[in-house]
């Protein structure tokens, strides 16, 4: 009775365990849409985990086999170990590009802490009963799974609700950019002339840009996107007193 009832509380305790972590990782995704002080991190670290949920696809089919066959366990996880490892790299190249060469040194070492990790579990269970259910291939299945679903599924709402609470953050600048036209019979050069600060309201949105075009100007905003929506675009949301509004760069798009 001993053994059923730890190996019962082993079963609740990955349980708890992957759908915590399945949590976080869909936490990451949405984070930079949601209302709240800019986080630097936040943009990165979303475009990370959705690239798990894409790179994970090959994860989720060796998981769902190893389930399904769980006597060949050893070659399971030395297959999952070399596609865990390649999709590692994938990301250490996101968080070199989102960030810069030390997160992306950090994202490595981290993931080599876990592989070390798990190989040295691995050894100690020799002899175990392969029975058992194991953590691993469930987490190899459900998370990259659960990523990619979210990313599907919240893409579109995500987007919408957070660029219409920066829009709407908006309201008090382009309010207090009129007021100074009227006092002073133009625009200010610079957000510098405005007093106040002017957060978007948005965690993944930085803040607004402001360029003086003589008698008008351009407000902006870069919107944060999910990796699959419309791939490798970047959008830009400027508003123009006149609607003569410029696209800061040519390859960015929005009006």
């Amino acid at each position: 009775m001993r053994s059923v009832r730890a190996s019962g509380s082993g079963r609740i305790g990955q349980l708890a365990l992957l759908a915590i972590s399945a949590l976080l990782i869909v936490a990451s995704v949405v984070h930079p849409y949601l209302p709240g002080e800019h986080d630097r991190l936040a943009v990165p670290l979303s475009l990370m985990a959705q690239a798990y949920g894409v790179a994970g696809a090959p994860l989720a089919v060796v998981g769902g086999l190893w389930l399904m066959l769980p006597r060949r366990r050893k070659i399971w996880f030395v297959i999952s170990l070399v596609l865990a490892t390649m999709v590692a790299a994938f990301l250490v190249l996101f968080a070199k590009h989102g960030v810069g060469t030390s997160f992306g040194l950090l994202v490595f070492a981290a993931w080599g802490w876990c592989a070390v990790t798990l190989v040295l579990r691995s050894r100690r269970n020799r002899g175990t009963d392969e029975a058992a259910p194991r953590a691993m291939p469930w987490f190899l299945l459900v998370t990259p799974m659960v990523t990619l679903a979210a990313q599907l599924v919240l893409a579109t709402p995500a987007t919408r609700a957070s660029r219409d609470r920066a829009i709407a953050g908006a309201a008090a600048l382009i309010a207090d950019l009129e007021s100074y036209r009227v006092r002073h019979g133009r625009y200010p050069e610079s957000l510098e002339a405005q007093h106040a600060d002017y957060a978007t309201g948005v965690v993944g949105i930085e803040r607004y840009h402001y360029a003086s075009r003589g008698d008008s100007f351009d407000l902006s905003f870069e919107q944060p996107r999910f990796l699959l929506d419309d791939l490798g675009a970047r959008e830009w949301l400027v508003y123009n007193p006149r609607d003569e509004s410029r696209v800061p760069t040519a390859t960015r798009r929005g009006s």
